[in-house]
Order: structure tokens, then C-alpha cells, then sequence
């Protein structure tokens, strides 16, 4: 062997040897002792299926079933389009946008979504009425317990979604150059 064929294989050993690592091996074990446990569940046979199909078809179940679905679609379909909005804001070469953008994705992404979900749902207590004087209007009417869930849910989606837009803009913009007009 040359010695350049000798120092690459030296500086790959170097880079690419694995040291034991006891932690990995401890939640592999802990991995394992999961998952034979719930074969174990499975395999005895004390689950009681026919309450298990009993209750799986219920009205109750079905009914939380459809307003999932609402509350996801609602939800999602209102962050990509606030998550878009951001992704613009964050990329603009205004620094009031890129700021307020930036600083709206930190606070959203570092709030926790049940927090995020309670402070909407309570928001009576911060605020109980909007509006001046006589033409004001209590805020349980305007913000029921569907909207809050929703607006909860969308501005925590609209922050993910933020970073994703933003970061699939920068990385086609970095590697693929701008395609020419065939027609032209």
C-alpha cells in the first residue's frame, strides 16, 4: 500500500470507530422488555374483545371520530395557509416582518400545545369583554369552545409550518438555479 492509501485508511478508522456505548444497549433492552411485554398482554388472553368490538363502533367514539377529523382539517388548512404568510415574513427583507415573523414562530414553538389550548379556552378570564363601552360583546360568545380549539390548534400548526415553508424555500433556492423559459 502507498502511504496516501495508508493515511486514509489511519484517518477512517480514526473518524469512523464506534466506542461501546451503554446507553444504547440499555434502551434496546428496555425496547425489548416492551414490546414482549405487550405480546404478553396480547397472548394471555384478559383483554375482552367483544367489549373491545362493543364499544369500538359506538355512537360516542364515532361522534369524537368526526370532530377530530373537523378540528385536524380546520386546523391545517388555516396553519399552512398562516405558516405560508410567515415563511414570506421570515424570508423578507424588512426587518419589522422578519422580526415579527421570527419572534411568532419562537413563542408559538416554544409554548406547549395543551398550554396553548387552555389559554384560548380560558381567555375569558384575560380578557372578558372586547370592544368600548356599550358596543362591547362578552368573549364566550365570540370565542366558543369550537373556536378556541381551532384558533389554538392553527397557531400552533402556522408555526411548524413556518419553519418547513421557510426551509423548503432556502434549500431549492440553494441548490437548483433557476430553470430558462424553453419558450423564450
Amino acid at each position: 500500500m502507498s502511504t496516501a492509501t495508508t493515511e486514509i485508511a489511519a484517518d477512517w478508522k480514526i473518524k469512523y470507530h464506534h466506542k461501546f456505548n451503554p446507553r444504547k444497549v440499555i434502551t434496546g433492552a428496555i425496547g425489548v422488555v416492551l414490546v414482549l411485554f405487550i405480546v404478553y398482554l396480547f397472548a394471555t388472553g384478559n383483554l375482552q374483545w367483544s367489549k373491545t368490538l362493543a364499544y369500538l363502533f359506538n355512537y360516542r367514539i364515532l361522534t369524537g371520530v368526526g370532530y377530530t377529523l373537523i378540528y385536524s382539517v380546520l386546523a391545517m388548512v388555516l396553519g399552512v395557509i398562516g405558516g405560508g404568510l410567515l415563511a414570506v415574513g421570515m424570508l423578507s427583507d424588512n426587518p419589522v416582518w422578519k422580526n415579527l415573523s421570527k419572534g411568532y414562530v419562537a413563542l408559538f414553538r416554544a409554548l406547549p400545545l395543551l398550554i396553548l389550548l387552555l389559554i384560548f379556552y380560558n381567555i375569558a378570564i384575560f380578557i372578558p369583554h372586547l370592544g368600548i363601552g356599550p358596543a362591547s360583546i362578552d368573549v364566550n360568545k365570540v370565542v366558543t369552545p369550537f373556536a378556541a380549539a381551532v384558533l389554538g390548534l392553527a397557531l400552533h400548526e402556522a408555526a411548524y409550518m413556518a419553519e418547513i415553508v421557510r426551509s423548503g424555500i432556502n434549500g431549492v433556492a440553494a441548490v437548483r438555479p433557476r430553470p430558462r423559459n424553453p419558450w423564450a
